[in-house]
């Protein structure tokens, strides 16, 4: 199979430098997702304070928005949230 000693350890040499190409790869990958993961909101794990935005900020349409709480109001609603990025909009 193998005519000699250096046969094999050439082909020791690219399997190894394969599996650190690969290797290199997937903590490129797991580093990225850390980083994108380390810009997410998360709510608060005691106390009842959010991060929240306003209308405005998100670029909404105020008249539709007025619109829309008066039609929950209409509707006798009780509670409402719309969560962006994890951040309640007031």
């Amino acid at each position: 199979m193998f005519k000699n000693y250096s046969d094999v350890i050439n082909i020791y040499n690219t399997y190894n430098d394969y599996m650190k190409q690969l290797l290199f790869f997937l903590m490129l990958l797991v580093f990225t997702s850390e980083i994108k993961a380390q810009s997410l909101y998360f709510l608060p794990l005691t106390g009842n304070n959010w991060d929240t935005m306003s209308t405005a900020t998100l670029g909404w349409c105020a008249e539709k928005v007025n619109i829309l709480l008066q039609y929950l109001e209409s509707k006798n609603t009780k509670s409402f949230i719309v969560l962006k990025d994890g951040k309640n909009s007031n």
